[in-house]
């Protein structure tokens, strides 16, 4: 099948939604689908100027702005790569590409991330709502892509109807995991100390993720060194100047690195933590990547059980559980989890799972049979 995969941001960042898009497209070219990805770019010659990465190719449109509004100006040019490419089949994950596209008449496939189309804007949220049920309505639409039951349940209590819709949680490219590194290897590669026990944190740094509990958990285990992995840059000076003033000498905050580099951090690790807020404003729909690239890992996972957490992690069966918000049980199942040694049944039982049901080749696989009548 050719497909035409159309994002709204380009691939230069490590942001999990980058990160998505192209693991997306990597797992859909490697189930023998003919693919090309359109993005914003600068290219004048943006329909046969393609240039391939993992077998399927992207084609940058011509972006005569890099101001906000540029995308909202973008649909000649998207229509003009439907023309020339000649797609079978469009996926998308912005519903303002519905406007450019339903007149078409070409099959779609829209993934949805959250419960509010945009999180700035109540009024354009509601249009964009207006837009979606629309296309909904004329047939335009082959299926809704939800990354979680809760976001699915959401959308099917709104209106759309539960046959057009399905679950699919983000996954993990299980080729950068394919073994598992014992902790000393990964520890020397990285320069790390391989006589302590090591807690890790990957991900973004936002104030939102609870990251000053992991400062507060370091103050109280002297013993144990905390590996902080993530960024932006500014957040992660903060925290580290934090650090430095309470004179903690057992956590180090790595800052951002590139995506491929994750899996050694990972390996390195005796147990993952993996914090949230209530101020997160996906919080009660997301499917965060981290998660399954945790579970790869097969280290022991310490997450916080918000509810669409506890969609994938249950407590002692592929992870442990703490309660949403509470710095003290946080503390108390740290302190049990450091007991655990390495390789325990609980890391391999979520590297297990993560392997069966959670690779992104598996992801695009239910969602293209969920199209087949």
């Amino acid at each position: 099948m050719k497909i035409l995969y159309i994002h709204n941001t380009g691939l230069d960042s490590e942001s999990a939604n980058v990160i998505q898009v192209k693991a997306m497209c990597k797992a859909i070219a490697k189930l023998g689908h003919e693919l090309v990805l359109s993005i914003p770019g600068t290219n004048n010659k943006i329909y046969n100027n393609y240039f391939l990465i993992d077998n399927y190719k992207i084609a940058e449109r011509n972006s005569n702005s890099k101001t906000r509004i540029s995308k909202y100006l973008a649909g000649r040019e998207i229509r003009n790569q439907v023309k020339v490419f000649k797609p079978d089949l469009l996926y998308i994950r912005s519903p303002l590409l519905l406007k450019f596209l339903c007149n078409l008449g070409l099959p779609i496939i829209m993934e949805l991330h959250n419960d509010k189309l945009n999180m700035h804007n109540f009024i354009l949220a509601k249009y964009w709502e207006f837009i979606l049920f629309n296309a909904i309505k004329i047939g335009n639409i082959v299926k809704i892509v939800c990354i979680s039951q809760a976001l699915t349940d959401y959308w099917i209590h709104k209106g759309i109807p539960e046959d057009l819709i399905i679950t699919a949680h983000d996954g993990v490219d299980i080729e950068l995991y394919n073994q598992i590194i014992e902790p000393k290897i990964a520890r020397e590669k990285l320069g790390l100390p391989v006589d302590k026990q090591i807690v890790s944190y990957i991900g973004r740094l936002y104030e939102d993720r609870n990251i000053i509990y992991i400062i507060k958990l370091a103050k109280l285990l002297p013993d144990v060194l905390f590996i902080v992995v993530g960024g932006p840059i500014y957040e992660a000076q903060k925290y580290r100047e934090f650090a430095n003033k309470e004179k903690l000498k057992n956590i180090t905050f790595i800052g951002q690195i590139p995506h491929i580099q994750t899996p050694e951090y990972l390996y390195a690790a005796d147990i993952l933590l993996a914090l949230w807020s209530y101020e997160v404003p996906t919080i009660n729909y997301c499917s965060p990547l981290k998660i399954f690239e945790y579970m790869a890992a097969g280290r022991t996972i310490l997450a916080q059980g918000f509810p669409t957490i506890l969609e994938v992690l249950h407590n002692n069966e592929n992870a442990i559980i703490a309660k949403p918000d509470s710095f003290q049980d946080l503390y108390d199942k740290l302190k049990y989890a450091l007991d655990f040694p390495v390789n325990n049944y609980i890391g391999l039982n979520a590297r297990s799972e993560v392997i069966a049901n959670y690779t992104w080749e598996m992801r695009v696989s239910n969602i293209m049979n969920s199209i087949v009548k």
